[in-house]
């Protein structure tokens, strides 16, 4: 639950916005539904749909196809990657590359997830 003090000249988008700045959750990927409405107009406003005091929003989200990964480098480094799923351990070396200092060459990286060696093409759900 976020409480959240809504009056009803905010518009849907103002408040897709704050629920982004409280808690991350992207505009775009939210659903904003009350009393099993969809409050789907952003340029429309709370009371345009009827929401009074009292009434609870209920945020839906659509999943996406990335998972996060955590990479630590033996430099001690650490980075968080945005994945989508279908990419392979390459790409996330070339991530580390971009952003890591002395990991230039893709070739010299090896990566270990739960102590071991990560080879195959696709990377794994759990960890890296």
């Amino acid at each position: 639950m976020i409480p959240m003090r809504v009056m009803g000249f905010i518009s849907i988008e103002v408040v897709k916005l704050r629920v982004q700045n409280c808690r991350g959750f992207v505009v775009k990927k939210q659903k904003l539904v009350c009393g099993n409405r969809e409050l789907a107009r952003s340029n429309s406003f709370v009371q345009d749909y009827g929401v009074s005091n009292g009434n609870v929003f209920h945020i839906v989200l659509k999943l996406s196809n990335l998972q996060i990964i955590n990479v630590r480098t033996a430099y001690g480094e650490e980075y968080t990657f945005h994945v989508e799923r279908s990419k392979d351990v390459g790409y996330v070396k070339q991530q580390v590359a971009k952003k890591g200092k002395g990991l230039v060459d893709v070739e010299d990286q090896e990566i270990v997830c739960d102590g071991k060696w990560v080879d195959g093409k696709w990377v794994c759900c759990c960890c890296i």
